[in-house]
């Protein structure tokens, strides 16, 4: 067994990235029985820019397959047990380029500084695309100091973005702080004035 998001494996360029391989039987390796391959559509076998694999064995069953390259781009990553492809196997390895938090690309219709009504959603979105391997963390912080729950959905397509919803629970003034991979992106932090209508008073 290998666990992969929907059988897609995403690592950075130039850092070693370690899957763990769970079977019953220990020395797969040295029998030959257990082995990993890549591919590619635009490499030949055996071109040097393909990624580098190493099989190590725990010795109980269980194994870690080490991966390490330094060339952007798509491979096909082949996993087999006595010559029969392992469940899922071949599995999509995407190689990111290191992260580039200037590359991030926060949504048009989120201006900075907006008004928004109390307990209404906010929605924006992030495109990563061409931003790297990385993670992105968002943290808002509400007038009296707590942070808010944001739910996140992901989109790869094309592109890759990032979908963010929230429900302001207090008014006043919001921060939104957006990081990839630790890094503050262009346009971050954010600020989102709360208001709520019920306490508007019309004087006659």
């Amino acid at each position: 067994n290998i666990v992969t998001n929907g059988g897609i494996v995403s690592v950075c360029a130039g850092k070693l990235y370690v899957i763990e391989i769970s079977t019953s039987e220990p020395g797969l390796v040295n029998k030959g029985f257990l082995t990993a391959e890549c591919t590619s559509d635009i490499m030949p076998i055996g071109d040097p820019r393909l990624p580098k694999l190493a099989i190590k064995d725990i010795n109980n069953g269980t194994y870690l397959l080490h991966v390490l390259c330094h060339e952007p781009g798509q491979y096909s990553l082949h996993l087999t047990l006595l010559k029969q492809p392992i469940t899922g196997s071949p599995y999509t390895l995407i190689v990111r380029p290191p992260p580039d938090a200037s590359k991030c690309i926060l949504s048009d219709k989120f201006p900075e500084g907006i008004t928004v009504l109390l307990t209404a959603p906010i929605e924006f979105t992030i495109d990563t695309t061409d931003a790297g391997y990385g993670a992105l963390d968002v943290v808002i912080t509400d007038p009296l100091h707590k942070t808010n729950k944001v739910v996140t959905t992901e989109e790869h397509g094309k592109r890759t973005l990032h979908h963010l919803k929230f429900v302001p629970k207090n008014i006043g003034n919001h921060t939104v702080n957006l990081t990839w991979n630790g890094v503050g992106i262009p346009g971050s932090p954010l600020k989102i004035n709360v208001i709520d209508p019920s306490k508007c008073i019309v004087s006659p």
